[in-house]
């Protein structure tokens, strides 16, 4: 077998952001204007991130520091249904959107005094005579109402409501509270299936961003090939027949270190990385065959997209980060540095030899 010269990398980068199409909005108070949430209010992203729940289901948005935005009321961008409203401790509301815009918003409600109480004019309630399906009353509608996944009635302060499905775009439907977590902040969520709860299944979240109007953001892109892996357990990179790894570090071109970036946003979906022989043409790259995967690292916040690779907690990339032993990523957006390490850490060479 004869060795054949390694030519240029090509790396293949695409964010998330395709059919952004809704602003999404917050009043202060039920008689105050409509807000837009902007790049500058989204605390993390979507995918793999450095806390207790690695991998991050949707965006989070938060408003002031501390709770002082708590009961901030939210606004429906999509006309649709109330699918569901899940948990019992952590309340997630889900819209059914047209064209599979079914959002979810995470963490409503205060905490400390869920049920039956009034946040800033909003009250969680169980709908009568339907044990565990709970509805949402607005005390500011005019008629007072409210909206849940079945038609009903509830009852506040002896007085019975009715109870719809049906929200209009533009709708308040919700205050922003901290149920099932410390600090206040809204976690938006896109769902595939708005039946499922998508804190519970993985496969079920997708990042709302790809509908969500935002900053674009350019990207500085480097490129590491890491050749001293004995020390690691693995052989020296690009030998032509043997594993080594490649890291790809995205970065938010012009952000600075830290959590809060004022007109950046890391929505990266996929990072491919392509190679040719040296002499070759351009329509000759491909991606790099791996001893068990393509050089390829999907994320799958895409509707259309699935995550890659996935699978196997031993090398699905929602388990754990990336490392130049581990095909992933190693995330340090929304906590250190404005950048994420893509690592292709299966690159195997022997399908360019003959």
């Amino acid at each position: 077998m004869k060795r054949l010269k390694i030519g240029l990398f090509f790396i293949f980068l695409s964010t998330v952001s395709a059919y952004c199409q809704y602003d999404l909005q917050y009043r202060v108070s039920y008689d105050s204007p409509k807000i837009n949430f902007i790049t500058k209010n989204i605390t993390s992203d979507f995918g793999l991130r450095r806390d207790a729940s690695l991998f991050h289901r949707g965006i989070d948005y938060s408003v002031l520091t501390g709770d002082d935005d708590m009961g901030y009321r939210l606004i429906t961008p999509v006309t649709g249904n109330v699918k569901k409203i899940h948990g019992t401790n952590y309340i997630i509301l889900v819209i059914d959107g047209p064209n599979n815009n079914d959002f979810g918003y995470g963490h409503i409600f205060d905490k400390s005094n869920l049920f039956d109480y009034d946040t800033k004019g909003m009250v969680l309630l169980y709908v009568d005579g339907k044990p565990g399906t709970k509805a949402i009353l607005n005390l500011n509608s005019n008629p007072i109402s409210a909206i849940g996944p079945e038609i009903g009635t509830v009852t506040y302060n002896d007085v019975v409501y009715p109870v719809g499905t049906f929200v209009s775009a533009g709708t308040d439907v919700a205050p922003m509270g901290n149920s099932g977590i410390d600090n206040v902040h809204l976690h938006l969520y896109l769902c595939e299936d708005p039946m499922i709860n998508p804190n519970t299944i993985l496969n079920n979240a997708k990042n709302p961003l790809q509908f969500i109007n935002h900053e674009e953001t350019n990207y500085d892109i480097t490129i590491n090939a890491l050749n001293n892996l004995s020390e690691y357990g693995q052989n020296v990179f690009m030998t032509g027949d043997l594993t080594g790894s490649i890291k790809v570090q995205v970065k938010m071109a012009g952000a600075n270190n830290g959590s809060i970036y004022t007109n950046h946003v890391m929505d990266i979906e996929k990072v491919h990385l392509y190679i040719k022989k040296y002499g070759q043409n351009d329509n000759d790259y491909k991606l790099i065959l791996g001893n068990n995967f393509e050089s390829k690292i999907v994320l799958g916040g895409r509707m259309d997209n699935a995550r890659y690779p996935s699978g196997n907690s031993s090398y699905d990339i929602a388990s754990a980060f990336g490392s130049i032993t581990r095909t992933g990523i190693e995330p340090f957006a929304y906590k250190l540095y404005p950048y994420d390490n893509w690592y292709f850490s299966d690159i195997y060479l022997s399908t360019w030899q003959k």
